[in-house]
């Protein structure tokens, strides 16, 4: 699976750096926006794409599970956690799930 950064909607605030327990999200000096340093390395947790202020990232699935092109972006919500799976003809389903409150 890899991370993907659409660089047209980052502004390179740097939340995915500070969140990103592998340090493995951080900004490129030189064009000001999100990449991922090692795509093999990262474990998936999705931590960097769910606190994406601004829905810049989202989660590439591997052609052995959804084929090529097909996606999982969640949207942090204050109450849920609405996940679009988007597959590979671009039909989209959505999931929510109730977050946790601690």
């Amino acid at each position: 699976m890899a991370i993907i950064v659409d660089h047209e909607k980052c502004n390179g605030c740097g939340i995915c750096e500070e969140l990103c327990p592998g340090d493995l999200m951080v900004v490129d000096p030189r064009t000001k926006k999100a990449c991922i340093r090692s795509d093999p390395d990262c474990w998936n947790c999705m931590v960097c794409v769910k606190h994406c202020p601004i829905g810049a990232l989202m989660l590439k699935l591997p052609y052995q599970i959804a084929l090529y092109k097909a996606t999982l972006e969640p949207k942090l919500g204050e109450d849920e956690i609405v996940w679009t799976l988007t597959d590979v003809d671009g039909k989209q389903e959505k999931y929510e799930i109730r977050r946790r409150t601690v």
